[in-house]
């Protein structure tokens, strides 16, 4: 289960639990019976409406808010086997999903769930991890440094897109400045500025193919 408080563990420890495919233990949703498996090529927007659950299988999906003045407010960056649905929100606002990779989910209706009491329980353990989940976003969210905001929601992406290694945790999603400024409510020069600083303080490191490295005790990191 996603664990709210985002720490990384030291090299001497376990490994965070987190992976782009999920341990067996956490991929019981993968052969839902009656589900309707889709395709969403990176890029693309859809409608979040009805009674429908979106099960990640693979990629990395964004859930937007569209308020009345046309400002979009990510609420969640959904990795592999997180479910979401259109249920869990105010039932005023529109609200999208947009794929920032190419997204493989399943979509199960509140009835086919319904009639399976171990789906409706595999169901509601991942609406829990969702909930977590955006609730750390909004803690993020809070803080007062954009350095200490941008630490935390490294981190945040470590649980869901992070593979760990000898020397920390590699990001397997990669994020523009502007859209990680989005993503922590500042905006894009000021998160570059922020990059800098954790890079210089030995923190993050940038590999050769552009994806981020994460020391083991970014957490440790205070501003």
């Amino acid at each position: 289960m996603f664990q709210a408080k985002l720490l990384l563990r030291s090299a001497d420890h376990r490994p965070p639990a987190r992976r782009m495919n999920a341990p067996p233990g956490r991929a019981a949703c993968r052969q839902c019976p009656g589900g309707t498996p889709q395709h969403h090529a990176a890029g693309r927007t859809f409608a979040l409406s009805g009674d429908a659950f979106w099960v990640v299988q693979s990629g990395a999906l964004w859930i937007m808010k569209l308020d009345y003045c046309g400002r979009q407010t990510p609420l969640a960056l959904l990795g592999p086997q997180m479910v979401f649905s259109r249920r869990l929100v105010s039932p005023s606002g529109y609200y999208f999903a947009q794929a920032e990779t190419d997204v493989e989910s399943l979509v199960l209706d509140w009835p086919q769930i319904q009639r399976s009491d171990a789906l409706t329980a595999q169901v509601n353990g991942k609406l829990v991890d969702l909930l977590l989940h955006m609730e750390a976003w909004l803690a993020l969210r809070c803080r007062g440094s954009t350095v200490e905001r941008l630490r935390d929601f490294l981190l945040l992406l470590a649980e869901q897109f992070g593979r760990p290694g000898p020397r920390g945790v590699r990001l397997n999603l990669h994020l523009t400045h502007a859209q990680i400024g989005m993503a922590i409510g500042k905006e894009r020069v000021t998160v570059s500025g922020a990059m800098g600083r954790l890079r210089a303080d030995g923190w993050i490191r940038e590999e050769a193919d552009g994806h981020l490295l994460l020391t083991w005790d970014l957490a440790a990191a205070r501003y």
